[in-house]
C-alpha cells in the first residue's frame, strides 16, 4: 500500500472514501537508514574513542531521525476522485481537483543529471479564480500576469514519489478527467 509498483501504475488501496492511488519514498530506504541506526549504537557501544563515539552518536540521531520522517511520510502523495492528499512531515492538506491549475512533468538538468519533476500548480484563492474566469486562471496565453490569481507551486521528485514522477503525472491526468 505504500507505494506504486515498479512499472509506476498507481497502486489502488481502499478507503472508506472509495479507491484512491498512492505513491511515496521507497520502503526499502526506512529498512536501511533503521539498520544504519542500529550499526552506530553498536559502534558506540563497541568503540573506546571518545571521538569515534561521539560521530556514532551523531550518526544514530541523524538516521533515526529520517527514519521517523520518513515512516510519517510513507504516502507523500495520494490521489482520489475528490482531488489530492499531499503529507508533509507535520501535517496533511487535501487539494480539490479544481484548486489545481497545471500538472505538468518537466526534465531539468542540474549537476550533470537530467531527472524529470511532477509540478503541481495550485490556485492560493479559489475565490479570486472564479471572478477572474476559468481561462485566466489555467494560464490562457491572453491572459495577463495580473489577471491570474496567486498560485503555489508543489514539485515531486522521484524520492519522493518512489517512481517516476512522468508516471505518476500521466496518472494524475487520468484520475483528473475521470
Amino acid at each position: 500500500m505504500d507505494n506504486s509498483p515498479g512499472d509506476g501504475t498507481p497502486s489502488p488501496s481502499a478507503d472508506r472514501d472509495g479507491p484512491s492511488h498512492v505513491w511515496g519514498p521507497d520502503p526499502r530506504l526506512r529498512w536501511i537508514l533503521l539498520t544504519c541506526t542500529v550499526a552506530a549504537v553498536i559502534w558506540r557501544i563497541l568503540d573506546s574513542d571518545p571521538e569515534n563515539r561521539l560521530v556514532a552518536v551523531v550518526l544514530a540521531v541523524v538516521c533515526a531521525v529520517v527514519v521517523l520522517l520518513l515512516i510519517r511520510m510513507r504516502v507523500r502523495l495520494r490521489a482520489d476522485a475528490e482531488g489530492i492528499v499531499v503529507a508533509g512531515p507535520l501535517h496533511s492538506r487535501r487539494i480539490a481537483w479544481a484548486d489545481i491549475d497545471t500538472i505538468s512533468t518537466p526534465r531539468r538538468g542540474r549537476f550533470g543529471r537530467h531527472a524529470a519533476w511532477l509540478e503541481l500548480e495550485i490556485r492560493m484563492d479559489a475565490d479570486v479564480s472564479t471572478a477572474v474566469g476559468d481561462d485566466a486562471a489555467i494560464g490562457d496565453p491572453g491572459s495577463t500576469p495580473s489577471d491570474r490569481p496567486d498560485t503555489e507551486l508543489m514539485t515531486f521528485g522521484a524520492f519522493d514519489l518512489g517512481t517516476d514522477p512522468a508516471k505518476v503525472g500521466r496518472a494524475l491526468l487520468r484520475l483528473r478527467r475521470g
